[in-house]
């Protein structure tokens, strides 16, 4: 049996949640709400409509979660900090190694609801 994926940023870590969302498993934290994407999991969930994404879009956004830095759930690598491609200010929490992203509650919806990029 797999070990449980823990939450990068809570303090003790809350174990994740699978999450199925057309298809694609992804992890959540019922405790702060973050979300765990593997690699091309969330290009292929950002632009559903809301109603599919209602599992995920639930939690309230914690600017403390952001200042908090958190290892790989799969690797145990330290996260690294860096401006998501959709809108700078949204600030994601990726693996180098496994090329997961890490979202805290709210950033979802702030990802999808940014302008498109001219």
């Amino acid at each position: 049996m797999l070990d449980p994926v823990k939450c990068p940023k809570c303090d003790p870590p809350a174990e994740l949640e699978s999450v199925v969302v057309h298809e694609v498993e992804v992890d959540r934290c019922s405790s702060c709400g973050g979300i765990w994407f593997d690699r091309s999991e969330l290009g292929r969930l950002i632009e559903l409509e809301e109603q599919d994404l209602a599992p995920l879009l639930a939690g309230k956004p914690n600017e403390g979660a952001n200042q908090r830095h958190g290892a790989c759930p799969r690797e145990g690598q330290e996260l690294i900090r860096v401006g998501a491609a959709r809108s700078r200010d949204v600030i994601v929490d990726f693996c180098w190694k496994c090329q997961g992203v890490w979202l805290d509650a709210g950033e979802l919806e702030r990802l999808r609801n940014a302008p498109p990029k001219s």
